[in-house]
């Protein structure tokens, strides 16, 4: 690989001086040293608790990177920064550990990182090459490092490629420290397929207003038949919230979008939560509905219902996991904003939103 030092080895040695700077802050007296540490996925309960920790017992800073970190103080069942600890060798602890500290009054060891399964994991993915699809959840760059940190390669000709399919796989292999498998990825198809010509919009007799190509599918353009559905619809579970968030949203269009209260708002349903101030965006998400292709089975709605984030600060969540855009299945619980510290693709311990929502596929009889 060269004379020059990889980043991993760099980490390594700044571990070893964080570490060896560890032990000389020590003091006597029994009074706290001073240590840095970094969170991820905390839930508001164990977040108070480490700021009551930290006005209690001082000595202790935040930081957002892992690397030069004593310990990862880490919520939910996984997370990228958890990743980052484990192939670090940093150790990984919980808000039990945070509470531990609060009844004894001092920064509690956190023991060492498991030195002999970050040898491994740093290995896992060693002369396999990597390429990036768009659809992914996870930010491309953090994907490329997790990639690297665990030897595999983003130059050459791709083994794999990671898509929205395959990425929950390829976390589990390195979580479960075991090598990533799949068919190898195929390459991309460059032949660009002209865009049809633009036609008018139809009606649906559910009484969704589609565009012309949606229209021929449903019935209400060219197409013989229509099916007879009810339009998808949204139902409010949280019956505390206030009554500026509405409790039904019908999507009887193709494009609904969802966003508050504003001069320059151009959203189709207005949506004013007061639980935080402005956690929903002016153009906070949009719902778009097409017509599942015929021949459709008894239990495939008619609809397929995407949820798209407009670029919102707060985001949604899908079934307690953030995304970036997800097609929702019937039953699905969809939870508009609270997530402005949550990477789109990691489960939430609480979500701090009144705007929580059942999706029905097959719309609301009544």
């Amino acid at each position: 690989m060269g004379s020059r030092s990889s980043p991993l080895n760099k980490r390594k040695a700044q571990n070893a001086a964080r570490n060896k700077r560890s032990r000389k802050s020590s003091s006597p007296a029994g009074k706290s040293n001073t240590i840095t540490i970094s969170c991820s996925l905390l839930g508001d309960e164990w977040k108070n608790l480490l700021k009551e920790a930290m006005k209690k017992i001082g000595g202790v800073t935040i930081t957002k990177e892992v690397e030069g970190s004593r310990c990862l103080v880490a919520g939910g069942e996984r997370g990228m920064k958890k990743f980052y600890a484990k192939v670090m060798g940093i150790p990984v602890v919980d808000g039990e550990w945070v509470k531990k500290c609060l009844e004894e009054g001092r920064w509690v060891s956190t023991g060492n990182g498991d030195e002999d399964l970050a040898k491994k994991l740093r290995k896992i993915l060693e002369n396999e090459v990597f390429c990036i699809g768009e659809d992914t959840r996870c930010p491309k760059r953090d994907l490329e490092e997790l990639i690297r940190l665990h030897g595999g390669s983003l130059t050459g000709t791709p083994t794999y490629t990671i898509t929205l399919e395959n990425e929950k796989q390829f976390f589990d292999s390195l979580q479960d420290c075991r090598r990533f498998s799949l068919t190898p990825a195929k390459q991309p198809n460059t032949v660009n397929t002209p865009a049809p010509p633009p036609r008018l919009a139809g009606t649906s007799q559910s009484g969704v207003t589609v565009s012309q190509s949606s229209a021929d599918l449903l019935g209400c353009g060219n197409a013989p038949t229509a099916p007879k559905s009810k339009p998808p619809a949204l139902v409010l579970l949280r019956k505390e919230a206030a009554p500026s968030v509405p409790a039904l949203i019908i999507l009887n269009k193709e494009k609904v979008t969802v966003g508050r209260p504003s001069k320059h708002s151009s959203a189709d349903i207005i949506i004013d939560s007061v639980l935080i101030k402005n956690m929903i965006s002016r153009k906070h998400a949009t719902f778009t509905t097409v017509p599942t292709p015929p021949p459709l089975a008894a239990d495939t709605p008619p609809w397929s219902v995407t949820l798209t984030d407009e670029g919102s600060t707060n985001g949604f969540f899908v079934n307690g996991i953030k995304r970036k855009q997800c097609t929702l299945v019937d039953k699905d619980i969809v939870t508009l904003g609270g997530g402005g510290e949550i990477e789109p693709g990691y489960k939430a311990d609480e979500i701090n939103s009144d705007c929580v929502y059942q999706f029905h596929a097959w719309g609301i009889s009544g």
